[in-house]
């Protein structure tokens, strides 16, 4: 291994090759440790030499750099790091899942500029060039090698494989991404049902086993969503617990769990489309959308599945606890499949395995002819499938980033036929207030409720929206 938690100047290493110790030592001489900020990359020349004087040679990037996770946060080259990080699915939008360097940089350069620092590989190992432009550009990994262990989520998945395969392959992960110095846990599992099954808790333990084995050098995680198992001994089979969507936990698991490391693996789950808003804007979480028809979701971040919620949420408990280490949300970018809330509709024949339902369901597309099309993405995306960003991706921008100055005004202002009605305008900003003007005239000047200004009475009239942001006294 090339990815060290101890800068020393000096590094030896052995490897074991044909059965013989090989040692190698080398000095780096004016170290400059890895980090999001800086991510200073070095490259280690390995040549290999026979008696005629043949040669063989082999280049490894890597980086060097600290990752300890402790009980009050993580700690990267000694300084608490707070991981604002995103989930991310393995395809590149509309572009599929097949490499796409360019692609993948603007997503990067996107999430990068929004104040991320952090990726979780959701919920397979990632292409290796992904890690390859984490250690260029600065995000720290959460490598994830599985979202199924025995018990199926889906026919002839991973369930039916991992007794003969899993250890193989999650060797091979560790084997292959080792060197990065991206990735900073391997995370084992996500949302998996032996969480709940006391009798099957030797599956993560075995997991965890083998990747101390192969790599000493980093814990082990796993997203959790069963909020029972969160206390039992299970938290105790993976290093670093991952909470799906329970942040109202984190304080009782700190307390209940005093030296063991935690964050939010998955968080939010908020939901909306891009540009649509619907009125009258309400703050229930299930009222953003119409059942059936037109697929959309109200852009005014309000809204989630019954599992989920709003980002404010999520971000209540991080300040009240600040124990936790960081979070990922769901999901940075938009994914082909997966359309809550429209998951459950009968024109998305991909929605259904069984071939009886699937005959159902095609019956029923035939009837909605004429209807507009049904969802085929997900809704999830802080950025959506063809790589705009949301109106989220300004909430998170004044969250992650505070000290940048910035506003942002929704919804837009161009509403034809709504004149004299109640339109609503939510700021987004990194200042505690602002002021908003409709045409010029002033609707009063308003501080933050939470994360969050809200004039929820504006009554629109054509024209211009403006906003002034305040920081500080």
């Amino acid at each position: 291994m090339s990815t060290w938690n101890i800068p020393d100047k000096t590094r030896s290493i052995e490897e074991i090759i044909d059965g013989k110790t090989v040692t190698q030592t080398f000095t780096v001489p004016g170290i400059a440790l890895w980090e999001p900020e800086f991510p200073t990359l070095y490259i280690a020349r390995t040549v290999v030499e026979t008696p005629d004087g043949q040669e063989d040679f082999y280049e490894t990037p890597f980086g060097i750099r600290t990752a300890e996770w402790c009980a009050d946060g993580f700690y990267l080259n000694g300084e608490k790091t707070f991981l604002k990080g995103v989930c991310l699915h393995h395809d590149a939008g509309a572009l599929g899942a097949v490499w796409c360097e360019d692609a993948w940089v603007r997503c990067l350069h996107q999430l990068k500029d929004m104040g991320c620092n952090a990726i979780r590989t959701s919920h397979n190992p990632p292409a290796p060039e992904l890690l390859d432009l984490c250690d260029r550009m600065g995000f720290l990994v959460l490598d994830e090698f599985t979202d199924t262990w025995t018990l199926p989520k889906k026919p002839h998945g991973y369930a039916e494989l991992f007794d003969e395969w899993a250890e193989k392959d999650l060797v091979a992960l560790i084997h292959r991404d080792r060197n990065h110095p991206s990735v900073i846990a391997w995370s084992i599992g996500n949302e998996c049902g032996e969480q709940g099954h006391a009798d099957k808790w030797d599956i993560p333990q075995h997991l965890t086993d083998i990747c101390h084995r192969e790599d000493p050098t980093r814990p082990t995680t796993a997203g959790n969503h069963n909020p029972w198992s969160a206390f039992q001994p299970y938290a105790a089979t993976i290093d670093v617990y991952g909470f799906n969507y329970k942040p109202h936990l984190y304080a009782e698991f700190r307390d209940k769990h005093p030296g063991q490391p935690f964050y939010g693996a998955e968080t939010a789950s908020c939901i909306s489309t891009r540009g649509y808003y619907l009125f009258p804007v309400v703050d229930e979480k299930d009222k953003g959308w119409i059942e059936g028809s037109p697929f959309q979701v109200s852009s005014y971040d309000l809204y989630a599945p019954a599992w989920a919620s709003k980002p404010d949420f999520e971000w209540q408990f991080e300040d009240e606890v600040p124990e936790c280490a960081g979070e990922f949300v769901w999901i940075g970018f938009d994914y082909l499949g997966e359309p809550t809330p429209y998951s459950a509709d009968s024109s998305i024949l991909t929605n259904f395995n069984d071939p009886t339902e699937r005959k159902r369901a095609e019956a029923a597309l035939k009837e909605q002819a004429g209807t507009p099309p049904p969802a085929r993405s997900s809704y999830f995306g802080i950025i959506d499938l063809a790589g705009f960003p949301k109106d989220r991706y300004w909430l998170y921008l004044a969250r992650w980033r505070p000290d940048l100055p910035m506003a942002h005004i929704l919804p837009h202002w161009t509403w034809p036929g709504r004149e004299g009605k109640v339109t609503p305008v939510h700021v987004y900003t990194s200042g505690d207030e602002a002021e908003l003007f409709i045409n010029g005239v002033s609707q009063g000047r308003k501080s933050k409720e939470g994360y969050r200004i809200r004039w929820d009475e504006v009554v629109y009239e054509p024209g211009e929206v403006e906003c002034i942001a305040y920081k500080g006294p």
